[in-house]
């Protein structure tokens, strides 16, 4: 190991030179410090006392595993299973009530694509909440398949939300000209 300091005696006018002088050395056998040619070692406070050690990591095997609280967790997956219900609930709903005509009006394709879009955005939760004791396989598929439920999900609620705008958008326009829509 190499203190990087600076030398008095080489400094000049022009500016500073910065020598490199071997201080300590670490054996790897015992893994204890010595001194070399009976210079200390400089640390980065500019003393030759070594810094408090860290803290112990908590964890399994002393490490910080950073995971996500029990309580954090279930109240996401609370969340995630009232948006799934919520969504099953509405289609069957929808479908139940496919004559009605509120739900005529409001065309039971869209709302079926809105129900479905729920679903698959809502079951994105549940990869999120998957961690360590799981198998490292099991991790990197949840990670790997949270943006594909989360995108699709998202995608076909906003094609249902937008299809559904560029649709009134010509009732509205087809109206000016007093002509049918089909």
């Amino acid at each position: 190991v190499k203190n990087i300091l600076v030398d008095p005696d080489q400094t000049n006018e022009d500016g500073t030179i910065i020598v490199s002088k071997r201080t300590a050395v670490l054996r790897t056998n015992d893994g204890v410090w010595r001194r070399y040619g009976g210079t200390d070692f400089i640390y980065a406070d500019g003393t030759s006392s070594p810094p408090d050690p860290l803290p112990p990591l908590s964890g399994s095997g002393g490490e910080d595993l950073n995971l996500i609280p029990a309580w954090c967790r279930s109240i996401g997956l609370v969340c995630c299973a009232f948006v799934i219900a919520f969504s099953a609930l509405a289609c069957v709903w929808t479908a139940r009530n496919v004559k009605d005509p509120m739900v005529q009006a409001s065309q039971p394709m869209f709302l079926f694509m809105l129900c479905v879009g729920t679903f698959v955005l809502g079951s994105s939760i549940i990869p999120l909440s998957m961690q360590e004791p799981v198998s490292q396989q099991g991790l990197d598929a949840a990670c790997q398949i949270f943006p594909w439920l989360s995108t699709v999900g998202f995608v076909i609620i906003f094609s249902a939300l937008f299809s559904k705008t560029n649709r009134v958008h010509q009732v509205f326009h087809a109206s000016r000209r007093f002509s049918r829509v089909k």
